[in-house]
């Protein structure tokens, strides 16, 4: 997975979310992300600038400091990823720094279209997401079977099939506890940000990199 939800870190850290084998039901929603509604905000413009400004259609209540995950977002492709809000963040404006070390993000061209956030943080169910039968869930949410901790505390489950999908691009995966309130455990897009963790000579053809800690 790629990243825990607030919600998600704080249950599994006090073990009142149980995801073992005949343990909670959990399940997995598809997510279009395409409606503004709870924690989810829509892109109108991010500006090819350090940092990177990223405006929403409507004010989107997050705080700095907040973990936010950026997607879809056309032409500035390198608003996309995860983030960590920075300073002036407020209303319709956030600003875009890196979760590791809160270095100002760099834009890379002009934005074109489309794009999401989220706040990891302050998301606490799937309907903060739309999900669930909600405006950004595709198809019906499976619940997961076969699940089991492995060593080093790997979490395994069977394959699923999602039923009822409409054809509209979906952009991730959320996990989340029915048994617990719907409360949101983790979020997957498949993007994982790194970090170069060796100095590079400006004629090198590689650079040895490392994944950020938000990531596991």
């Amino acid at each position: 997975m790629n990243i825990l939800f607030g919600v998600g870190k704080e249950n599994i850290g006090s073990k009142v979310m149980n995801l073992a084998n005949a343990g909670d039901t959990i399940k997995a929603c598809l997510l279009v992300m395409g409606t503004a509604t709870g924690k989810v905000a829509l892109v109108s413009a991010a500006s090819n600038a350090t940092p990177i400004a990223i405006t929403t259609t409507a004010a989107h209540g997050y705080s700095p400091g907040d973990i936010i995950v950026t997607g879809g977002i056309g032409g500035n492709l390198a608003a996309n990823g995860t983030w960590q809000a920075g300073s002036g963040t407020s209303g319709t404006t956030l600003n875009l720094t890196t979760f590791w070390d809160g270095n100002n993000s760099t834009g890379s061209g002009a934005y074109t279209s489309g794009g999401y956030c989220v706040d990891i943080t302050t998301a606490s169910t799937i309907t903060d997401l739309g999900g669930n039968g909600g405006s950004n869930g595709n198809g019906t949410d499976v619940s997961i079977t076969g699940q089991s901790i492995a060593a080093f505390g790997v979490w395994n489950a069977s394959s699923w099939t999602w039923t009822g999908l409409s054809a509209t691009k979906s952009y991730a995966i959320a996990l989340y506890d029915s048994s617990a309130s719907n409360d949101l455990i983790a979020w997957i897009d498949g993007m994982c940000q790194v970090y170069v963790i060796t100095q590079a000579a400006s004629t090198s053809t590689a650079i040895a990199v490392s994944r950020l800690a938000n990531c596991s």
